[in-house]
């Protein structure tokens, strides 16, 4: 069912915040590395596909005057509070994954370069030049990069899953959870990606 709870982590332990959201809903997606207590939170459903956005400051909530272009629910989010990502998910019940990207400047949704190929229940992490979209449904493996301006092909996952989450930089990140068949407790770090020189890049002096 939908939710407009919010809870508030101290590093050992959860506790109900007085705060709720002014839109109830499921499936949203949130800027994952806002510095704490900030969220940004947009997406989801509602009684529909939602594109409304709100924000968090540490004891309220507030609607942000931008909304999403494409509203749509299981979809990802990476970024902070004022440079979110919006990426993937479905416009309706029964719709087809989208592979829709938005940039957030905290205050205006604007269009991004669309991912490599459409995705729902995709799981972000990162920042908005360096963010990081893997898994979806149906237990996908894709990992894919945001460079700010395009995505590009990343090392996949070794367990395909929709409805993961995830943590970290674009570099340096987690994925865990999700649901494959059936679900899954299984963590993946992912550690960026390696160079290695062979012979024939090398000269002798």
């Amino acid at each position: 069912s939908n939710s407009t709870a919010t809870e508030t982590y101290n590093g050992t332990a959860y506790a109900t915040s007085p705060a709720t959201m002014a839109t109830g809903r499921r499936n949203l997606a949130s800027s994952t590395n806002s510095p704490a207590p900030t969220a940004t939170a947009f997406g989801g459903f509602s009684t529909a596909a939602t594109a409304v956005t709100e924000e968090f400051n540490g004891s309220a909530w507030s609607t942000s005057p931008g909304s999403m272009t494409t509203a749509r629910y299981k979809l990802g989010g990476a970024g902070t509070q004022t440079a979110a990502l919006a990426f993937g998910g479905i416009p309706a019940p029964g719709g087809s994954a989208q592979s829709v990207t938005e940039e957030y400047d905290g205050s205006t949704w604007t269009a991004g370069g669309a991912l490599l190929a459409a995705r729902d229940q995709i799981a972000g992490t990162g920042v908005s030049t360096a963010a990081l979209a893997f898994g979806g449904n149906p237990a996908i493996t894709t990992t894919q990069g945001y460079d700010g301006t395009a995505w590009s092909t990343r090392p996949a996952l070794a367990t395909g899953r929709g409805y993961m989450m995830g943590c970290g930089t674009g570099t340096s990140a987690l994925g865990f959870g999700g649901t494959a068949a059936p679900g899954v407790t299984t963590t993946e770090e992912f550690t960026g990606e390696t160079s290695v020189a062979t012979a024939s890049t090398l000269t002798t002096s």
